[in-house]
């Protein structure tokens, strides 16, 4: 089948999508990109529910042709293709290689993450901006972190910025939304101690004990981290800031931290 109108139903459900109300009320989100879907394939907690390609944009490579198979072959109701100026409209960001996918939103609970011995996790509190919540689990997948949790969030990880800033590295790594009492509850429950970043903070953070398990705690944008959260967790770490600035961008101070925290286990 291909699709040219633009004013066709299933296109302007794909366009929908773009909404986070449109995705939470129906539970499906847009994968766009090609290394995204090259992750999105690597995983097997999504379920794909339809492909679509524009060949006037992948071009007839072999590569795209083969891509485009393979996620055919996971879909539950196959690939369709459509018109470059159908693919404009449903199309988050203006170059998304002529392939998106619809795919179920799994449920992202604590309680389904797994927990190994000895776990780490990034807890992200409040944040805003899409973009960092992306380049946070970028850097999670990059240390092979254990899971990504936000904490009160303001976006959802299947924001288009989210996605495409993760580079699809939001279906490597096990991700988990909840509020700040069950985070705490949860926390305690499986010994996980919790070591928030504050500017306020006596301890660097490399002066502080990583290799035991941990829930590393990054502060939304503007504010940072509530006192009445500071005052459960197990410790506080600052991050040195020796120029004019007073803090770090919430992304960065997450890599800081992340990477830290894999250098103390490995023993370098």
């Amino acid at each position: 089948m291909r699709i040219t109108s633009q004013q066709n139903p299933r296109v302007k459900y794909l366009a929908s999508l773009h909404k986070r109300r449109e995705r939470d009320l129906n539970q499906q989100f847009l994968v766009e990109g090609i290394r995204e879907h090259q992750r999105l394939l690597a995983s097997s907690s999504y379920q794909i529910d339809t492909v679509w390609y524009c060949p006037e944009i992948t071009g007839r490579s072999e590569a795209s042709s083969a891509l485009v198979q393979a996620l055919q072959e996971r879909t539950k109701t196959g690939a369709t293709q459509i018109s470059s100026g159908v693919f404009s409209r449903v199309a988050y960001r203006g170059s998304s290689e002529g392939i998106i996918s619809v795919v179920d939103q799994p449920a992202c609970t604590l309680s389904g993450l797994e927990i190994p011995a000895n776990p780490f996790y990034l807890i992200a509190y409040g944040l805003e901006k899409p973009g960092n919540v992306g380049s946070i689990i970028r850097s999670a997948d990059a240390v092979a972190c254990n899971g990504v949790i936000v904490c009160n969030p303001h976006t959802d990880f299947f924001n288009p910025n989210v996605i495409r800033a993760s580079i699809g590295t939001v279906f490597s790594v096990p991700v988990a939304a909840t509020d700040p009492t069950e985070l705490l509850q949860w926390a305690a429950s499986h010994r996980i101690n919790l070591i928030a970043t504050s500017p306020s903070a006596a301890r660097s953070y490399t002066e502080t004990d990583l290799t035991q398990s941990c829930g590393i705690v990054i502060g939304e944008e503007h504010g940072g981290l509530p006192n009445s959260f500071l005052e459960r967790v197990a410790h506080t770490v600052s991050l040195p800031v020796l120029g004019e600035g007073d803090s770090l961008n919430a992304a960065i101070s997450a890599a800081v931290m992340l990477f830290e925290t894999r250098r103390q286990r490995s023993g370098s």
